[in-house]
């Protein structure tokens, strides 16, 4: 997936940079969900130290979230099983959730999927961004519909 997402970024190169858009390896979503129990558990979110490989994620050069970034493209797979794609709005603080399956789960599970990222993503625009525009209420979600679906 890593490979398929560099090689996106690559081929549409111009198109991404035109809309302030990038895509990002699945190592960002599975970094979050490995955050999310010191996350939860921390009384102080905003001073939770982020691991070093999500700062550099987010601050490579030409493509730092909140000033040439706007728009992040980035998979994710639920359940160690299943493959979704999100498109990440930072300034409107909105997921777009592209599931090929969306009868697989049930909207109470996907939400528990959705929960870390949702609520992380303010702390680390704020924190690893150094972007104060934004409030840290959670991002919102929508699973889009009327996409291709994958049965098998």
């Amino acid at each position: 997936m890593a490979v398929l997402m560099h090689m996106l970024d690559m081929h549409h190169k111009d198109v991404l940079q035109m809309e302030n858009a990038t895509f990002m390896p699945p190592t960002l979503t599975s970094l979050m969900q490995s955050k999310d129990r010191q996350f939860q558990a921390a009384l102080k979110k905003d001073k939770i130290r982020w691991d070093q490989r999500i700062s550099k994620l987010i601050l490579l050069p030409g493509k730092t979230w909140m000033k040439e970034v706007v728009k992040v493209y980035t998979p994710m797979i639920w359940a160690d099983r299943h493959w979704v794609g999100f498109a990440i709005n930072l300034r409107a603080g909105h997921v777009d959730v592209l599931d090929s399956l969306p009868s697989l789960y049930d909207e109470e599970r996907v939400q528990r999927f959705l929960r870390p990222i949702l609520q992380m993503l303010p702390y680390l625009i704020r924190y690893v961004a150094k972007n104060n525009s934004r409030d840290l209420s959670p991002f919102t979600c929508q699973r889009r519909t009327g996409t291709y679906e994958n049965s098998r």
